[in-house]
């Protein structure tokens, strides 16, 4: 099975834009939303099913019955194995994103 990596900006960002926020719906809310995005990214490693992404080289997941989009890249291994995942960002499906950059 692949690995799934978080980069230190997509999990600063993760932690800031989406489970800081989701923290003032209440404790039942945000466990659901968060079990739904590690479900998410839990199907990535076993099989990297996403769209081709907005930005070169990413692909794109959506989250199940959430608005959110996870956008990650494949890493090869050095060893041979399945490609590594590595999340970039977790975006809200209602945030402005261009093509070509990430949401501001």
């Amino acid at each position: 099975m692949r690995r799934v990596l978080w980069s230190p900006p997509g999990l600063a960002l993760y932690e800031r834009e989406v489970l800081d926020w989701l923290d003032t719906l209440g404790e039942s809310a945000a466990r659901r939303v968060r079990s739904d995005i590690e479900r998410a990214t839990e199907v990535l490693a076993q099989r990297p099913i996403g769209r081709p992404g907005r930005i070169a080289g990413t692909y794109e997941k959506s989250v199940v019955g959430q608005p959110y989009i996870i956008a990650y890249a494949l890493l090869p291994r050095d060893d041979g194995g399945a490609d590594d995942i590595l999340i970039l960002r977790v975006v809200h499906t209602s945030r402005d994103w261009p093509p070509g950059r990430w949401p501001q």
